[in-house]
Formats: C-alpha cells, structure tokens, sequence
C-alpha cells in the first residue's frame, strides 16, 4: 500500500483515478490545483504523485521541478490528455518516472503506481540503510593523517575536497585543501575556516545528525547532502567521515572527504527517467553520443534491428546506416546543435541480418543543466511494409494507367454533377475533343436530357448493378455518333453513391453497315418473289400459247 497524491483541476477525473487505486489498498489524497498539492507536500510524506500537466495557474512541469526540490525521493508520474513525443520528452528530462496519455486505464494506472511506489521503497530503504553503514576509510584517514608532509602534494592537487574538522563548540575547518576551498566558491583558505560547518549545509540539522552517528559508530560513509555554496547555490555532495581518536578512545577531530557528484546525479537521473521509456515503448528509441556510441538500446530498437542491449551498447550507430546515408545523418545533427530546424523524416537504416529498413526517424537534442547538448535520442519507426506496399501500389497504379490508356474503348468517370473526371485517349476520340480537353467538361455538353437519363438510370445505383445501353452523343462539330455504353456505379465507403464508370465503344458504322444489310435482305426478297410471280405467269402464258 502507497500514500498517493492525485492532482487533476477535473472532479471525475480526480474521483476516477481514487477509484481506481482504492481497488489495490492504496492511501489517497487528491488535489484540483499545483498549490494545493504543495500544500499537501508540505505536510505529508508521500510515495507517489499522479498529477496532469494542464493545471490552472501553475502547470504540472512546473508542479514537477517545485516537487523534486522539496522531496526529490517522491515518484511524480504525468498525465496529459494531448500526448506528444515532445512533452513525454520534457516530463522525462524534469524527472518524472512515467507518463500516461489519457484517457488513462486502470490497468495501466494500477502498474505505474505500483512500480513507482517499488522505486520510492528502495530509495527508502537505501537511504536507512546508508545511514548505518560500518566504519568507511579508518585505516586510510589515520595513514594520511601520520604521513601529512608526504602526501600534502597529492592532497593539494585531487578533486576531492579533504578536510580536518575540530569538534569544540565552535563547529570549523581546521585543515582543508584547494578542491574544497573552490567546491564552496570561497575566494582563501582564510575565508573557508572562519565559516562554521553547519551553516554549509543547506540543512544545518544534517550537520547534527551526521555529528551524531559519527560519535556512534566512528564513522560514515558516501552519504549525500546537498551543501550551500558562498553565493547561495547548491550542488550535491558525497560525503565521508571518519572520527580521529587517541590511544584512550577519545575523539580528537572528524577527518573526511566531500566529492561533488551534481553532474554525475544528473546523469544518473536522466538515464533513469528514460530507461521506462525506452524499455517499455514498442518503437526503436536509441540514445548516442556525438562521436555515435550508443548509450542507450530500448527492447524496440532490439526487437526492429536484432542486436540486443549488450551488443548494442558497444557498437557504433554507424553500424545501421547504409554508407549512402551517413552524409545525411551527419548533416540533420550538425543542424540540431547549431538550432536549426529539422522536421521528421524518412531515411533507410540495416538490421542485423542485413535487411534494408525504411524508417520513420524522429529525435531530441539532450542537453544539460547549463544548455550544452551532450546526445542525441531518437526514436525510429519501421515502416517497410508501408513503403513497399506503397511501391507496389504504384507500380499498379502505372500499370493499369497504361492499360486504360492503350485500350481501344474508351473510358470515362463522371461524378454526380455529371462532370468526368478521368477520360483515356479513345474517349477523347469517340467524343470529338483534343487531347486533355475531355476532363472537367459535362456530359450535358454531349449528350441530351433522353440520353443523359439513360446513362443515369436510377435503378442501376439502387441495385449496384452493371448496365449496357446504346446511346448518342453530338460531338462538339455537330456530328452524331451512336455508342455501346456499359455503366457501372460508383459508391463511397458509406455505400452513397458518387458517380459512374462507363466503358464505350463508337459502333456508328457497325450500325449503318446493319442498316445496309438489312436493305439489301429485302431488296433479294423482292427479287426471288418477282421472279416467282413471272415463273407462274410464263407457265399460265405457255398453256394459253398452247
């Protein structure tokens, strides 16, 4: 069970979310706006946040970072009802442990607070655990205490601030080397010992407290405060301790070491803010440095390319870019550092096996506390099959243009308002126009109201049926041609209809040729009926001869 906090300026979803975390036994407390939730912060310890990014006032990224400075071990999961890779990117970098896209499910609610509340528990328990540590570096204290002169150059010139600390009650440095002088930002050795301790800690009670299990157990080991710079700034510190004692077991000084770790803390952050995101997301995110070494492999980039973490994180992001496109990719980052624009884009990478990948590439500049960017993330979708369906489909497209285009019928598509919009080269023909000129034109133009009502016979689109008809048209010069139409109807996906497609050919000739057939037929008939009429007259006229 965790102590949650649900920050939403929306009632139902506020009364949603506690629902949905009640069913697991959790401790809830909601807040409608940031300062509210402050409020709570301040009063109560808890594990874990679940706040929107969309609040009045104070937005959650702000909420967030004010957050992390008062309690930095509370799990902040961000919610956002417009996801995008951009605000996942900031929430991340600000040091939320998750971000869900809303509408959010229970299931997935239910996980998130789960695993956050695990982190807050370990962060817990390291810290008590910390806290107890046995004795650090006695042997290596006492050595550098009775061999001063020998070690006073490698003391002086080590990164590490080293210091002596009397315990009278006046609480100061006795003894200190140039690292620490410049870690607190103080212009002399003079001026770092005349500053009490205590007041070097943004805390002065951690100074009691690590005084105080000092005494205890002897001494202390890599525990981290944060301390307080001359001119008011703050950087994180791992300290150690060790108390200096004499023959009798009295306790003659403290000697310890301060090493600032902000940098690597950042670090450490941001690699563990981004590790969910690129352990859980089904698209390839990888981080590389500017030199290329991959820094961080997500299980999409294993399953898309088939190296996997260990492998990748020793090679070269080079390894996936064909040699044609490594130009490209040098390009696209010179331009992100110098700030310049860049839009998503397709390019081809290689996978283990050697297949050639198109991919839909996106990417963020990572850059530090002080704006220096330091990598590059990005986060890479497969879209072969788009791309080579894509392919084929135009390959189809140019095959059946031609196949239309060759035909010696013609063809035509003519929307509702009897406009065509797709005319072939023998329709251009049979109707009597230059090339080009078919498109756009009505059929009114061509075809009277009699036959216009032919072509658009509504019992054709109530039964989506195919039709033939014999119909005429007037060619622009006045000349009529008789055609053979077979019209079928064009319907959306809605089944409404939208227009037709009719395939024609000119049988004009083939009807006159009919008409002088059947002339001709009838003009034999006439023939062998007068030739029989004259047959029986001569027959009569023979026996009247007779």
């Amino acid at each position: 069970m965790a102590r949650v906090l649900i920050v939403d300026d929306e009632k139902s979803v506020r009364i949603t979310l506690r629902e949905f975390l009640k069913e697991d036994k959790h401790e809830i407390s909601v807040a409608k706006s940031a300062d509210e939730a402050l409020r709570l912060v301040g009063k109560h310890d808890f594990d874990v946040i679940i706040s929107d990014i969309i609040l009045p006032r104070i937005n959650g990224m702000i909420l967030l970072k004010q957050i992390r400075e008062i309690s930095p071990d509370i799990q902040v999961v961000m919610m956002t009802g417009e996801p995008t890779a951009d605000t996942a990117a900031r929430a991340v970098r600000a040091g939320a442990f998750d971000y869900l896209a809303k509408p959010v499910t229970a299931e997935l609610l239910k996980k998130a607070v789960k695993n956050a509340a695990k982190v807050k528990i370990l962060k817990d328990e390291n810290r008590r655990y910390q806290e107890h540590l046995e004795e650090l570096v006695e042997e290596r204290a006492k050595a550098l205490s009775e061999s001063e002169k020998k070690y006073r150059t490698l003391v002086e010139n080590v990164n590490i601030g080293i210091y002596r600390i009397n315990i009278d009650e006046n609480v100061r440095f006795s003894e200190v080397n140039p690292a620490i002088i410049n870690m607190f930002g103080c212009k002399s050795r003079e001026e770092l010992l005349s500053v009490n301790v205590p007041d070097l800690y943004e805390n002065p009670n951690n100074w009691r407290r690590l005084r105080k299990y000092i005494l205890r157990d002897g001494s202390i080991r890599n525990v981290e405060f944060k301390f307080l710079k001359r001119d008011g700034t703050t950087f994180i510190g791992s300290q150690s301790v060790v108390a200096v004692k004499d023959k009798i077991g009295d306790v003659l000084y403290f000697d310890g070491v301060i090493e600032n770790i902000s940098e690597r803390k950042l670090i450490e952050s941001k690699l563990h803010s981004f590790s969910k995101v690129i352990q859980d997301s089904s698209d390839a995110i990888i981080i590389y440095d500017f030199n290329g070494q991959v820094i961080a492999w997500g299980y999409g980039a294993e399953v898309m390319y088939g190296w996997n973490e260990d492998e990748a994180l020793k090679m070269n992001i080079k390894k996936l870019i064909p040699p044609e496109k490594l130009e490209e990719n040098k390009n696209f980052i010179e331009k992100l550092i110098k700030g310049e624009a860049v839009e998503p884009f397709i390019t081809e990478r290689i996978s283990k096996d050697g297949r050639l990948l198109y991919i839909w590439l996106t990417f963020t500049l990572l850059k530090d506390e002080e704006g220096k960017p330091y990598a590059i993330a990005t986060t890479e979708q497969d879209i072969t099959k788009r791309k080579l369906a894509e392919k084929d489909l135009l390959e189809s497209k140019e095959r059946y243009r031609n196949l239309i285009e060759s035909l010696g019928e013609g063809v035509i598509v003519a929307n509702l308002e009897n406009k065509i919009v797709i005319a072939n080269p023998a329709a251009e023909r049979i109707f009597g126009v230059n090339s080009g000129e078919l498109i756009d034109r009505k059929l009114d133009e061509f075809v009277d109201d009699k036959n216009l009502a032919i072509l658009k016979n509504q019992k054709s689109f109530n039964e989506s049926k195919r039709n033939s008809y014999e119909i005429e048209i007037i060619q622009p010069k006045g000349r009529r041609r008789l055609l053979n139409i077979t019209v079928t109807p064009k319907f959306d996906k809605d089944l409404n209809p939208v227009g037709m497609l009719g395939v024609f050919r000119d049988i004009t000739e083939i009807k006159r040729m009919e008409k002088d057939i059947l002339k001709t037929d009838k003009l034999e008939s006439i023939a062998i009926l007068a030739g029989g009429i004259a047959h029986d007259f001569n027959n009569i006229l023979t026996i009247i001869l007779g």
